[in-house]
């Protein structure tokens, strides 16, 4: 598999992510993806558990992905095209996860409702609020 240039492209997005280039980030962390997507895909792995644990990746991916969130949201601040950059990419990812009601999971269902918000799509990220509620209503998040 290509774990080499799936590292490169994430080890390039946390430069321009330390360098507060978060767009710049975010555009290098979204081909990541996919690349990561495509290693899934060809080795038959349809859940990021599964790939964890081959992929000897210098980041966890959910901790990768926590941080590609963070700079979807600043970046989003300038320019709402990543706002749904985070939609696509937080729904792609939760697709993608076995364990459904953990934390990370959870975020990212809240994630997404965000991002509907800063789009105006009020009714969108409303709908999902309730949904995570309905579904945690312990979680305070939601």
């Amino acid at each position: 598999m290509e774990f080499a240039l799936i590292n490169e492209k994430m080890q390039e997005g946390y430069k321009l992510y330390m360098e507060r280039q978060d767009a710049a980030a975010c555009d290098v962390w979204m081909e990541t993806w996919r690349l990561i997507v495509d290693a899934m895909n060809r080795g038959g792995f349809a859940y990021i558990e599964d790939f964890e644990p081959v992929f000897d990746g210098i980041q966890l991916l959910p901790n990768w992905a926590n941080d590609f969130e963070v700079a979807l949201i600043n970046a989003s601040h300038q320019n709402k095209s990543y706002a749904q950059m985070r939609i696509i990419f937080f729904t792609e990812y939760y697709a993608r996860t076995r364990i459904r009601n953990n934390e990370n999971a959870l975020y990212m269902r809240r994630g997404i409702a965000e991002a509907h918000f800063e789009l105006g799509e009020t009714d969108a990220g409303e709908k999902m609020f309730k949904a995570l509620t309905e579904e945690f209503p312990m979680w305070a998040w939601g």
